[in-house]
């Protein structure tokens, strides 16, 4: 009987954790799709400035960076935190992952590709900056596209897993 009653307590203990934390990860992640989705509707306006009304852009937009990693970090360890409460949950579990996964497909673009081209765009001035700069800003666009796409299935994954109905022997 000790045994069903601690069995009992952390089912009880999951279920009031698991809530928050779906609601904290879905949070997060709606804040970096909004984010990714932003960059989409610039395109059309930053295509066609200048170089230095790009780069003073850039230069404004980069800095909310240091927020969107926080929200990247906290959406991961929700999101592990939900991996660990479902385990036993199929459906959820494998939805979940799916989201986890494509959060850190979307993390891998920005480092191996957005990030370095942030790195080359800071060192450019409205006087000094490369011939082919425009090459830059639509590989920058790309990637941004390919995140967008990362994070609405993410996104959309994660959405499933918080309506998913398991059955109660899962």
């Amino acid at each position: 009987m000790k045994t069903s009653d601690t069995a009992n307590r952390q089912a009880q203990k999951s279920k009031f954790l698991l809530k928050p934390m779906q609601f904290i990860a879905l949070l997060l992640m709606g804040i970096e799709l909004g984010v990714s989705y932003s960059h989409l509707m610039q395109l059309p306006g930053k295509s066609q400035l200048s170089v230095a009304m790009f780069i003073a852009v850039q230069t404004v937009l980069i800095q909310y960076k240091i927020g969107l990693g926080i929200a990247e970090i906290g959406s991961f360890l929700a999101m592990l935190i939900i991996l660990w409460l479902v385990r036993t949950k199929t459906l959820t579990f494998y939805l979940t992952l799916s989201a986890l996964l494509m959060l850190i497909a979307a993390f891998l673009v920005w480092g191996v590709f957005i990030e370095p081209i942030n790195a080359v765009v800071d060192t450019w001035t409205a006087n000094s900056f490369p011939d082919n700069w425009t090459s830059y800003r639509d590989r920058w666009h790309l990637f941004h596209l390919v995140r967008l796409v990362l994070l609405t299935i993410g996104t959309s994954s994660l959405i499933g897993s918080v309506l998913v109905k398991e059955s109660r022997s899962t």
